[in-house]
């Protein structure tokens, strides 16, 4: 009914888009996103959520395409640089991604998983100074993560910081005494120090809760 009284207007077809996404009806809503977009292209949100959906269908340049569209209206859509930023890591293109995590995260500091987002990609290129610093910050903003204090671990493993690596394994084992990667990322540094008896501990624990973390079972030799 709506359509058939708004049909000039983008945000009925935004609308019904949005319920075919939640239906798994993926394709069907891009066809109305791109309506949407049609009727009024500068409407934010047919633009930013045909990307979502072309990303969801594996179409990544289109993807990167529709999310810069969005911006170019609405330069301050945190979701927009975060979603072109997650397309672009996907894509290998870290330095890019970078660039626009950094952007979504100055528009909004309290952006707790862009913070990890940033901190994964700047360990990718090594630059684990700079990852240090985001994980430091999304842990300042929620210290329930144990994935950030492994991240950070590792990180600082690749800094030849050993007591600060192992304590940020700790703290991770303690939030979650079943986190596989944090065992198994300990036991590898362990094993570059030749503390093979400690590592094989670390290892069999890391395969005993983590029996889908395939470096387990290589680090032990299986």
């Amino acid at each position: 009914r709506a359509l058939v009284l708004d049909a000039k207007y983008s945000h009925p077809y935004n609308t019904w888009g949005d319920a075919l996404v939640a239906e798994g009806k993926i394709q069907e809503a891009t066809a109305k996103y791109e309506k949407a977009a049609a009727l009024d292209p500068s409407d934010l949100l047919p633009n930013f959520n045909w990307g979502t959906a072309l990303r969801l269908q594996g179409k990544l340049d289109e993807a990167v395409a529709k999310y810069r569209r969005a911006l170019e209206g609405h330069p301050e859509c945190v979701p927009c640089y975060v979603g072109l930023g997650d397309v672009l890591h996907s894509q290998g293109r870290v330095e890019e991604a970078i660039e626009n995590y950094s952007k979504a995260v100055k528009l909004n500091p309290e952006d707790v998983d862009t913070h990890i987002s940033l901190g994964v990609a700047f360990s990718e290129i090594g630059r684990h100074d700079k990852a240090v610093l985001e994980y430091s910050k999304a842990v300042d903003l929620d210290p329930t993560n144990p994935l950030v204090y492994t991240n950070w671990g590792a990180s600082l493993s690749a800094l030849g910081k050993r007591d600060e690596e192992f304590d940020k394994y700790r703290k991770a084992l303690q939030l979650d005494p079943k986190f596989a990667r944090a065992y198994i990322n300990w036991g590898e540094t362990l094993a570059t120090e030749g503390r093979y008896d400690e590592a094989v501990a670390k290892f069999q624990l890391g395969c005993q809760f983590g029996p889908g973390e395939p470096y387990a079972f290589i680090d032990l030799g299986y």
